[in-house]
């Protein structure tokens, strides 16, 4: 069912690119949720990457886990998509917090300014708490590994800062409390 990383990281792959996934009617959703159930004993924590966007399925298994984390680039696109998406689990899941991981940012400064930015757009309009979970600087190391499609973190020689930065959101994503939802949840028979 999943492909193991040599550093323990087992990744289930959803076929990226793939548009039937992205035009999964309700059942089929419901289906792939349930059948991650038996690794419910074999996990530590489970990560559900979503396409940007605010499709269906974006936004049901989104709303299947316990935190959503929406990662932002400093530029409107990525606003605009971040927005729609958060408005939609706000409006049709009810979730009421959302945590902001800010990437490809230039320094510390500029991600708190871009997250800043952001929360303000969000919460003139919507009545939901967004969190700051933390940045990833914009490297040559981060764009390489975009490039390669290889996880920066697998990396072997990453640049102590980048290190420091993802110890950092996994502080902050282990203190999360679990948001509440209207649907259907992972591990949540």
């Amino acid at each position: 069912m999943f492909d193991e990383t040599p550093s323990g990281l087992k990744l289930i792959p959803g076929g990226s690119g793939v548009l039937e996934l992205l035009n999964l009617d309700s059942q089929k959703r419901w289906e792939i949720i349930r059948s991650i159930d038996p690794l419910k004993k074999e996990l530590d924590f489970l990560f559900v990457d979503t396409p940007a966007g605010a499709s269906d399925a974006s936004i049901e298994f989104a709303a299947a886990c316990d935190a959503v984390v929406v990662v932002l680039v400093p530029e409107p696109t990525s606003f605009m998509d971040a927005y729609a998406f958060i408005k939609a689990l706000f409006l049709e899941k009810k979730i009421q917090t959302v945590s902001i991981v800010v990437n490809m940012a230039q320094t510390e400064k500029a991600a708190i300014t871009s997250f800043e930015s952001f929360k303000k757009i969000v919460t003139k309009f919507l009545d939901i708490e967004i969190d700051f979970a933390g940045w990833l600087p914009s490297t040559k190391d981060m764009a390489s590994s975009v490039v390669a499609r290889k996880p920066v973190v697998l990396q072997k020689n990453l640049d102590k800062g980048i290190n420091e930065n993802f110890t950092e959101i996994t502080k902050y994503l282990i203190g999360l409390k679990p948001n509440k939802s209207n649907g259907v949840m992972f591990f949540n028979e």
